[in-house]
C-alpha cells in the first residue's frame, strides 16, 4: 500500500478517482477538496497498474472515509479487503480509534466484514441509497486472521453470530468498545468497578451519552461492586453521570445477592460481553444471541431490584 498527500497524488490515483467517481454517479464538486491538508491517499498497485485506492481525511483520533474504490476490471480479487485493512493497521499506528464511511447499499455487505455497522441511511444529495456506517472495531479486525473473516459481518450487531473468546483485558477493551457504541435502545454494565483500563474510553462516554439523550425509551444502568474504587480517580463515566445523573444510572451490588462473581455488559436485545469472574477479564462476547440476552438481562434485573444508589457519587454530587 502506498500513502501520499494531495500535492503529490500520482497522475492514475486521479483518473481512477474520476472513474469511480462517475460510477457511482457522485457530484465531484461536491467531494471534500483534493487540496484538504488532513487528506491522504491511499492506493495499491499490480502489474504497474493502479488499482485501488481510498481518500480518508483524519481528525484527531477520527478517520473520515470519503471515497473508497477498486478499478471495475480488476474486482472479485479480494484487492479492496486487502486495502482496507493495510488502511486499517495504518490508522492505529497514527493513533486513530474509530473509522466512518458514506458508501451504497450494495457495498455495505463488504463493510459489514470489515466492523463497519450502520448509523444512518437514506437518499444521498447525490441521488443513490447511501449508507452512512462506522467501524469501532479497527484492532480486532486485525487480530482476526484473514481466514476468519468470513462471516455476512464482524462485531456487528444482529448479524455476528460467532462466539468471540476473551482471554484478556486488550480484547476485552476492544470488544466492549465495538459493541456500545451500536446501541440503539439499551446499556446494561455490571462491573467490579468501571475499570478503567476497560471503560474509561472516549468512545463509550460519547456512545452512552448520546444513548441516554436518544430519547425517554433509553436506558443505561451502570451496575457496580465497588464505588469507592470507581470514585477513587477521574473517570470519564463518573463525569458523564455528574451531568447526567437522571438519564444515566449507577447503583451499587447488594452482595448477599452476588453469589456468582460473574460481570456483563448487555447491549440493546442481542449483544453481550460476559465476564466469568469479575477479577478476572475472561469470557466471551455474541453479537447476536438473543436467548442468551433474554436469560442475562433477567439475572441483571433481579441484581439491579435489591441493589442499592451510590453513597460515594451522593458525596461528591453533594
Amino acid at each position: 500500500m502506498h500513502c501520499t498527500t494531495w500535492d503529490r497524488i500520482p497522475e492514475q490515483v486521479i483518473q481512477l478517482q474520476q472513474s469511480l467517481v462517475t460510477e457511482l454517479g457522485l457530484n465531484p464538486d461536491e467531494l471534500p477538496p483534493t487540496t484538504d491538508p488532513s487528506a491522504r491517499y491511499y492506493y495499491l498497485t499490480q502489474d504497474g497498474r493502479f488499482v485501488a485506492i481510498a481518500y480518508v481525511c483524519i481528525v484527531e483520533f477520527e478517520a473520515h472515509i470519503r471515497l473508497f474504490g477498486v478499478d471495475a476490471g480488476v474486482r472479485h480479487k479480494k484487492l479492496g479487503s486487502t486495502l482496507i485493512r493495510l488502511l486499517l493497521e495504518h490508522l492505529i499506528q497514527t493513533g486513530v480509534k474509530t473509522a466512518d464511511i458514506h458508501t451504497s447499499q450494495e457495498a455495505r455487505g463488504f463493510c459489514e466484514k470489515q466492523g463497519f455497522f450502520e448509523v444512518s441511511a437514506g437518499r444521498s444529495a447525490h441521488g443513490f441509497d447511501a449508507v452512512e456506517m462506522r467501524n469501532t472495531s479497527l484492532e480486532l479486525i486485525l487480530a482476526t486472521p484473514t481466514e476468519g473473516l468470513n462471516t455476512p459481518a464482524n462485531f456487528v450487531l444482529q448479524k455476528d453470530s460467532q462466539v468471540h473468546e476473551i482471554s484478556n483485558v486488550s480484547t476485552f477493551k476492544q470488544h466492549v468498545a465495538a459493541m456500545i457504541p451500536q446501541a440503539r435502545r439499551q446499556v446494561f454494565i455490571l462491573s467490579r468497578a468501571l475499570e478503567h483500563a476497560i471503560f474509561d474510553q472516549e468512545v463509550i462516554r460519547n456512545s452512552l451519552s448520546q444513548l441516554a439523550r436518544t430519547s425517554e425509551m433509553t436506558e443505561v444502568r451502570l451496575l457496580v461492586l465497588d464505588d469507592k474504587a470507581l470514585f477513587s480517580h477521574p473517570h470519564s463515566l463518573t463525569e458523564l453521570i455528574k451531568r447526567m445523573p437522571s438519564l444515566i444510572e449507577l447503583r451499587v451490588i447488594n452482595p448477599d445477592y452476588q453469589a456468582d462473581n460473574f460481570g456483563m455488559v448487555l447491549v440493546d436485545s442481542h449483544g453481550v460481553i460476559y465476564q466469568r469472574q469479575l477479577t478476572h477479564f475472561n469470557g466471551f462476547a455474541n453479537y447476536n444471541h438473543m436467548a442468551r440476552v433474554k436469560q442475562m438481562r433477567a439475572k441483571f434485573k433481579e441484581l439491579w431490584d435489591v441493589s442499592r444508589p451510590s453513597a460515594e457519587f451522593r458525596e461528591i454530587t453533594l
